[in-house]
């Protein structure tokens, strides 16, 4: 890739590059963002709708405390405390048929005596659940039993109890099961919850968290043809529901982000608690319904990225033309001589900084061809030389040697050089030669000093040292020459 293309390229890349790091940078930050302003304002939703149930709860207490103060029903329940009668059980069964007329909200009653036995009951339910009375003997006021979802009801049942008086005298409770039509209403309130949010009222039963009402259950977004209708009855079990398990449990209120409901799908939500009632809230919408705007934008992004990346190779192509060609005649001056060519010049004769460049670079490729014809003839000598040339070090190491160290001792290249200098002294001489290393380290030449050297055969050979330091470097630049051969010591 010629460096025209690489200008091209770069150019491209860099605004490509730092437009997508934006976006993506811009995108993290607006996704941030909306995602804030979607959780305050589901909590404002929650907050609403936990408010929203309990009025209704308390409009149930108030119907609760209405009927219980029916002076009729406390009259016939204390007649009947009195003298026991048939005729009064079915009198008080007519009493609450009245009521469960006057008020359809109450799908079922039942009257207990002051020990919290059924006596009479109106409805389609038979005998409830003993009722547990204690630690209510002080107050009149309703409280909550429990939710129960009947096979036969379209809806849960709220289940609650009040004390009945006569004249201050406590002589017997209510209990009622009214439906949760109220709260279904609620749920399907959607306004400011988009194509795909939704009020949930959870509730654990039976070790079971259930919905009191039908889920909306909208089908995702990028999935419009998924096939939820299981999720729109009352009481659906909602267990692998990790908002609505984490609300029912302890601290369940939170802003919560990225955790999966019902359908599988990653949602926004916002959690709150009835404790009263022991009912859950979450309100919630899609992530990727929520991410819609945020895409968007980074789209918009995304498309003016491309728009300036064509500008950039238009002007990349421009600036290659003009600024690249001398570049691209040094580039090939300079692969030229790499191959070996010495000869290569630039050509470059502009007068600005380019061709000052170019100049320099031809009087360089100048020294350098004249000083590589110095450096073969100075090989040259090195290596057709008749005396055993080397460059040693005062590490104790050859680093170079010419031919003849191999044609005098025999031993090769590549051995000289791995071994230190000493191992290949005579014993007797490795003192000597070592304070004689001592005094070129201290950068005293060797004018003329004699040691013996091991040969590869075995014997040794006298040779004759003439050496010069270089200071500073630490390297001796020596000549030897074998004075006699001699026999094995």
């Amino acid at each position: 890739m010629d460096i025209r293309t690489k200008m091209v390229f770069t150019l491209v890349s860099v605004a490509l590059g730092s437009m997508l790091a934006l976006a993506a940078l811009m995108y993290q930050n607006v996704s941030a963002r909306f995602d804030q302003r979607r959780l305050e304002q589901l909590e404002g939703l929650a907050e609403f709708k936990v408010e929203s149930l309990q009025s209704i709860v308390e409009g149930w207490y108030e119907r609760m405390s209405l009927v219980a103060s029916r002076n009729q029903l406390g009259a016939t329940l204390a007649s009947y405390e009195a003298s026991p009668d048939s005729a009064l059980v079915a009198r008080l069964a007519t009493l609450l048929d009245d009521v469960r007329t006057a008020s359809p909200s109450f799908v079922q009653l039942w009257i207990y005596d002051r020990d919290a036995v059924v006596l009479a009951s109106s409805g389609p339910y038979g005998e409830p659940s003993a009722l547990d009375v204690s630690g209510r003997e002080a107050s009149d006021a309703p409280w909550f039993l429990a939710t129960v979802f009947p096979e036969e009801e379209a809806t849960a049942l709220a289940e609650l109890a009040v004390p009945l008086r006569l004249e201050g005298a406590r002589v017997g409770y209510l209990r009622a099961l009214l439906s949760t039509r109220e709260i279904v209403e609620l749920s399907r309130e959607y306004e400011g919850l988009d194509e795909t949010g939704e009020t949930m009222v959870v509730t654990r039963t039976d070790g079971r968290v259930r919905l009191l009402h039908g889920a909306r259950a909208a089908p995702p977004i990028g999935n419009p043809s998924v096939d939820l209708s299981r999720f729109r009855t009352a009481g659906f079990v909602v267990d692998d529901d990790g908002l609505a398990a984490h609300v029912l449990g302890p601290g369940g209120e939170a802003l919560v982000r990225g955790a999966v409901d019902y359908r599988g799908e990653e949602v926004l939500a916002a959690l709150d608690y009835l404790p009263e009632t022991r009912w859950g809230v979450v309100v919630k919408i899609d992530a990727a319904e929520q991410a819609l705007p945020a895409r968007q934008f980074r789209q918009d992004v995304v498309r003016m990225a491309v728009v300036l990346a064509a500008f950039a190779i238009l002007l990349g192509m421009i600036l290659g033309f003009r600024v690249a060609q001398p570049i691209h005649l040094l580039s090939e001056a300079s692969n030229r001589i790499r191959d070996g060519d010495l000869t290569a010049r630039s050509g470059v004769e502009r007068e600005d900084e380019v061709g000052l460049l170019g100049q320099t670079f031809d009087k360089m490729a100048a020294e350098l061809e004249r000083q590589v014809e110095l450096l073969t003839e100075y090989r040259l000598f090195f290596d057709m030389s008749l005396d055993m040339m080397c460059i040693a070090a005062t590490d104790g190491y050859f680093k170079r040697v010419n031919p003849s160290f191999t044609r005098e001792l025999g031993w090769s290249q590549e051995e000289l050089l791995a071994r230190p200098i000493v191992s290949f002294v005579h014993p007797d001489d490795v003192d000597k030669t070592l304070r004689e290393l001592e005094k070129l380290d201290e950068g005293i030449p060797t004018i003329s000093f004699e040691n013996r050297y091991l040969c590869k055969d075995g014997s040794y050979k006298v040779l004759r040292w003439r050496s010069t330091p270089e200071r500073g470097t630490g390297r001796l630049y020596a000549i030897a020459r074998a004075k006699v051969a001699e026999g094995s010591f």
